[in-house]
């Protein structure tokens, strides 16, 4: 994937090994593999500390530099001792766009390799940058690099190291238009940024939620599976059974064990319920809404006899 940013910012938190200084020979751009040519001109270079003489920070960005032979007027250098918690940054005169970086780390004619670069964060921003400070805060920035640099061989040659970045968002590849997925939960609480990171906090998974449940209207707080005082829940859409016992008109099967059973056409008598109601078995179907049908004939029904029909309806 590409990166666009106004500045491009290492904090380099090491060396391998050296006391005296951290060095960098060249870090360069690439876009579809192709270097982006720098030349001083077309950027500026922040640095926390830089060796006096020709080791000035905007030397490890200037393509036009050889990446061989000796160090000296061709890379970057921090100041003598300071090899710890160093800050470099690219400033581009216009944003810029890459999808690559590769790095020539510190050396001089193969030797000296301790001198360069170790442990690395480089975040990008699409603000100019100008605080050297290590580890300060970035406004408007991501984070594309966290890992080390690798030391460079021993041997004048250009052993460049192509980093592996970060992708900047985990739905880059994901079927779903965030504008249009957002308009169907208008009052569902949303944390895109913890949903990244697959339900932390009991949020959401949107990569996973969204393809198992594309169109299904849903509370993503309740996410639809919540029971409202242990009566019924359907699993139908967010739809929430609240203070009723039974739903006639959601229900799609038979319920077993509650008040009533519901049997849709097919003429059972339900042995394990107090009262079976069958629908569309030919015969009147009174104004109250249902017929009985040979209630009395099985005995573990006698006692429904004394139940007042009227109140069973108004319940439902």
């Amino acid at each position: 994937m590409s990166y666009t940013a106004k500045s491009v910012i290492l904090d380099i938190a090491d060396n391998w090994g050296s006391s005296d200084y951290l060095n960098i020979r060249s870090i360069e751009f690439t876009l579809s593999g192709t270097p982006i040519s720098m030349i001083n001109t077309a950027f500026s270079v922040y640095a926390t500390s830089s060796s006096p003489g020709p080791f000035d920070p905007w030397r490890a960005f200037d393509t036009s530099l050889t990446k061989i032979n000796d160090r000296y007027e061709t890379s970057w250098m921090s100041s003598h001792y300071n090899i710890t918690n160093q800050r470099l940054i690219i400033v581009f005169n216009s944003e810029q766009t890459f999808d690559g970086i590769t790095i020539n780390n510190g050396h001089s004619n193969g030797n000296d390799t301790d001198y360069g670069a170790k442990n690395v964060k480089i975040h990008i921003s699409t603000d100019a940058i100008t605080d050297t400070t290590y580890n300060a805060a970035i406004s408007n920035s991501t984070k594309i690099y966290d890992g080390t640099f690798d030391q460079h061989n021993a041997s004048n040659s250009a052993d460049d190291q192509i980093l592996t970045l970060i992708a900047t968002t985990v739905l880059e590849d994901m079927a779903m238009d965030i504008e249009l997925w957002q308009s169907k939960l208008n009052d569902a609480p949303l944390d895109i940024h913890v949903a990244q990171w697959t339900e932390e906090d009991a949020k959401l998974d949107i990569a996973a939620y969204f393809q198992s449940m594309t169109d299904m209207p849903i509370d993503a707080q309740a996410a639809a599976w919540a029971r409202k005082n242990n009566k019924l829940d359907l699993f139908i859409g967010s739809q929430e059974i609240e203070d009723t016992p039974l739903n006639i008109q959601l229900a799609k099967e038979d319920i077993k064990n509650i008040l009533l059973d519901i049997s849709l056409a097919d003429g059972i008598i339900t042995l394990d319920a107090a009262m079976d109601i069958a629908l569309g078995d030919g015969n009147n179907i009174t104004d109250i809404g249902m017929d009985l049908m040979a209630i009395g004939t099985i005995p573990s029904f006698q006692a429904v006899y004394a139940m007042n029909l009227d109140s069973i309806i108004k319940e439902i």
